[in-house]
């Protein structure tokens, strides 16, 4: 089992996340896992907030599927 990790959206859900890998690269998912990070605290001067909140994305495909090259470049 291929097993991959990404960060996006919180808005994101995971119908969402599989529709798109269905229609734009023809990839069937076995298994979508999702949880949103923890909340880290940022202080500029006197002002005190937190960064943007994120969600992680861990996809699972079977052995024989995989992501296009287009995902391995930075």
């Amino acid at each position: 089992m291929n097993k991959y990790i990404f960060e996006g959206s919180v808005n994101l859900t995971k119908k969402h996340i599989s529709l798109f890998f269905l229609r734009s690269y023809n990839i069937s998912l076995l298994k979508i896992n999702t949880y949103r990070m923890a909340r880290k605290k940022k202080r500029v001067l006197t002002t005190k907030g937190y960064k943007i909140n994120k969600k992680r994305i861990i996809l699972s495909f079977n052995q024989n599927q995989s992501l296009p090259n287009e995902f391995y470049t930075r």
